[in-house]
């Protein structure tokens, strides 16, 4: 599209790349210095792409633990700053994302939008999950409570018997995430940046696969068409979020209706573009190419 672009790696701040924020009434402003010696200046920035960043790459020569751990602290504190600064221009806003990367909360949100979610339990009851399993006719699944973008989540699984006999261990391992067991049904994920909607649908040949896609090796991506009122609801959670990216999953159950299950905040989209022809790249080179109207 003919706009620069510059890579910033987190793992080589401080020692190899500097970050200067200045603060003057009215505002303020920042200076990036590369290590091939490059300035970018806060009016050259029209948009940044913020996705699993890695540790700071404090100096090994701070042996001593407190001045390590004092170290990071500090870069994290001026990039925080620095990234809340950049309000819209960042994909994702870091305040909408940190809130919304939150399952529990993106269900509330996304019940009150009438996107019927599964029901769900989110506790670390022994008695209130096996009530919440023995409801569901022994049809409930669980999944990871909290998203980490440093190692693949769990594959999603249904709540045998056996596992039920272990849920005393809540009390001493945390929380679970309990929810209704969907029929088998007909997978859809939306990839979204800003007001474009990329849906896709996910086909499985796995028996096993039923309730976690990503365990089918032979599972096919296809464009899918939305219902309009699928899409209208999307983009009002997207609009009462404040998120400018994410990758929405549904399931369409038995009587046709799309189920809202999560949305990944930082999810993969390279494999949908490439099986199913759309493009989402493009799509969020643009958003990055211009500056938010609003910020």
């Amino acid at each position: 599209m003919g706009v620069q672009s510059a890579l910033l790696d987190m793992a080589r701040f401080p020692a190899e790349w500097s970050l200067s924020v200045r603060v003057e009434d009215g505002g303020s402003s920042f200076q990036v210095a590369l290590s091939d010696g490059e300035v970018v200046k806060d009016t050259d920035v029209s948009g940044v792409w913020w996705r699993r960043t890695r540790q700071y790459g404090v100096s090994e020569a701070l042996g001593n633990g407190d001045h390590r751990s004092f170290a990071l602290a500090e870069c994290h504190a001026l990039i925080e700053g620095w990234s809340q600064t950049l309000g819209r221009r960042m994909i994702n806003p870091i305040g909408p994302e940190t809130i919304i990367d939150n399952k529990p909360y993106q269900l509330h949100v996304a019940a009150q939008l009438g996107m019927n979610p599964p029901r769900t339990m989110v506790t670390n009851s022994p008695g209130h999950a096996r009530r919440f399993w023995c409801e569901g006719e022994r049809k409930t699944i669980a999944k990871q409570v909290a998203s980490r973008g440093d190692a693949p989540s769990p594959l999603t699984q249904l709540v045998e018997e056996n596992a039920v006999q272990q849920l005393p261990l809540l009390r001493a391992a945390g929380p679970c995430l309990l929810q209704e067991a969907i029929p088998l049904g007909t997978d859809i994920r939306v990839t979204v940046i800003d007001d474009e909607l990329f849906a896709a649908e996910i086909r499985i040949e796995a028996a096993g696969s039923q309730f976690d896609w990503r365990s089918d090796p032979r599972r096919r991506t296809l464009p899918h068409r939305l219902p309009g009122n699928v899409a209208a609801s999307i983009r009002t959670f997207m609009r009462r979020t404040g998120l400018r990216y994410g990758a929405f999953d549904f399931r369409i159950d038995p009587d046709g209706v799309y189920r809202f299950l999560e949305v990944n905040v930082a999810g993969q989209y390279l494999w949908v573009e490439i099986e199913t022809g759309q493009m989402i790249s493009r799509a969020i080179a643009s958003a990055l190419s211009h500056v938010p109207e609003v910020d």
